[in-house]
């Protein structure tokens, strides 16, 4: 059973688990959305059904064509049959990961894997694997290291100045150690391949 989530089995669930399957990306996928789920629990995030919701249904869409957020929040909308406008302004808010949100709950899900060193090397695996099967015969390794460092940088940049100017207490400090676990994996990067090791179990 899925930690914190109340919607597993219902046919939301069904239809987003459908699609994952059918987009077959190696990171953004089912896994990638239950661990978003144990963070959830672990943070002991009291239960929301707009945060279950925007979870489950953030990256559902994502391919090459751009706009994925907005085209994974209108697919949730189409699925309800009504928008969920806290759902959307949630899976919204993972365009930038900016601390400086209202509601920056799903960002920091989002981006809670970069607390766990051996997670985020796996998951740097993924997603070069992810990009490759989506480029085909396009994809070029040195492009893809260049533009995820540049990536992770602006990344980082917007959370170091939204630090002052959003989270504050045990939420500050969880963003600072996030901020700690992308420079790691930037400097990783820079560094040489990945290791192809799956993170040891918790």
């Amino acid at each position: 059973m899925t930690p914190w989530t109340r919607l597993e089995g219902t046919p939301l669930w069904e239809a987003a688990s459908l699609q994952y399957a059918k987009n077959g990306h190696d990171y953004h996928n089912m896994d990638h959305v239950g661990r978003l789920y144990g963070h959830a629990a672990r943070f002991r995030l009291p239960y929301d059904l707009s945060l279950d919701r925007a979870i489950l249904a953030h990256d559902v869409i994502l391919d090459l064509a751009g706009g994925n957020e907005a085209r994974s929040a209108v697919w949730l909308r189409d699925q309800l049959g009504e928008e969920d406008r806290v759902a959307t302004r949630l899976i919204m808010t993972t365009v930038d990961h900016d601390p400086q949100h209202s509601d920056r709950r799903l960002a920091l899900l989002d981006l809670a894997d970069f607390l766990d060193p051996d997670r985020s090397r796996a998951n740097t695996r993924l997603l070069r694997l992810e990009a490759e099967r989506m480029r085909g015969d396009r994809f070029d390794e040195a492009v893809w290291e260049e533009g995820t460092v540049l990536y992770l940088s602006g990344l980082s940049r917007r959370i170091r100045d939204g630090l002052d100017l959003g989270p504050t207490g045990a939420e500050r400090r969880v963003w600072s150690k996030i901020l700690t676990g992308i420079t790691r994996v930037i400097r990783e990067i820079e560094a040489g391949p990945v290791p192809d090791r799956d993170p040891e179990p918790a």
